[in-house]
């Protein structure tokens, strides 16, 4: 996997573009003797914004890529020909939907908010119980290994959680600290969620156990008009049959290279030139 950047400034700022085909070139020529012949690549994009200074305002909005290895049918609903379609992409399934947004920051988010505050009231935690996994959270913190970026943190920090602690929190943490604790209906249906997900993220039951991952999903969506009033929306297990596990096309290496992007500037002053006179190893780097 390769990340390469294209940088930029806020609208009417600074841009500058280090080019597709020379970032791509850069890893390429290194391990091009690797691949077969014909062998097709697929280039994942990502756009998003990330601050520099607490004290200002400016930002880096990069053009991220990833180099993996591997319609116009409603004419009611198309006003103009995209280019991409000249470079015949898959105008719907060609773009999955993300479950780092989706279901971390979306699904995993709102259920907390309804579990410790605006929920039906046969949801609700009580402050005692909140207390309570508050505390077997902390306890955990001494047994997270180093893989976790994050360790846990108690209830009272939900809404600076940050996506990978909500993504702990569904498939980790959640699962030991909610047993016993939840009301069984509601453990049941968390767990309908955390299952699922466990599933689509895993390279080998991705699809093996895709129907039954379907199965779950469509039975978390059913019960939660039921449990919270209203309808969630999950991660569609479609994408997985056509782009691989959910890993495959998520968001997180992209926001965690803008971490290692934004530590190339250093001072206020040309924050985007900086960037660019790094050494190019600092912000091309391969990844795997």
């Amino acid at each position: 996997m390769v990340h390469f950047p294209f940088l930029s400034k806020d609208a009417g700022g600074d841009f500058h573009y280090f080019g597709v085909l020379n970032s791509l070139m850069v890893v390429l020529e290194k391990v091009w003797c690797k691949f077969p012949d014909r062998h097709f690549l697929k280039l994942q994009i990502n756009f998003d914004g990330i601050p520099l200074f607490k004290s200002t305002s400016v930002q880096f909005w990069p053009i991220l890529g990833i180099l993996q290895d591997y319609k116009m049918l409603d004419e009611d609903r198309h006003v103009a020909t995209c280019p991409l379609i000249e470079r015949k992409t898959d105008m719907v399934g060609g773009f999955p939907r993300d479950y780092m947004h989706l279901v971390c920051l979306g699904v995993m988010q709102r259920i907390l908010v309804l579990w410790l505050s605006s929920g039906l009231l046969c949801v609700r935690l009580s402050s005692r119980l909140c207390h309570a996994i508050s505390d077997s959270l902390e306890g955990l913190r001494f047994y997270i290994p180093s893989d976790f970026a994050r360790k846990p943190r108690p209830l009272a920090h939900r809404l600076r959680w940050k996506a990978t602690e909500l993504r702990q929190f569904l498939l980790y943490t959640g699962p030991v600290v909610l047993c016993n604790v939840l009301a069984s209906p509601v453990y049941s249906h968390f767990m309908l969620l955390s299952v699922a997900i466990h599933i689509l993220l895993s390279r080998k039951f991705c699809f093996v156990l895709n129907d039954f991952a379907h199965t779950c999903l469509v039975s978390f969506v059913e019960q939660c008009g039921v449990l919270y009033g209203q309808e969630f929306v999950c991660c569609n297990v479609h994408d997985v049959k056509q782009h691989g596990n959910l890993d495959e096309f998520s968001a997180f290496p992209f926001e965690n290279y803008l971490g290692s992007l934004k530590k190339l500037v250093r001072r206020p002053c040309n924050p985007l030139a900086q960037v660019i006179r790094r050494p190019s190893g600092e912000h091309q780097q391969p990844q795997t």
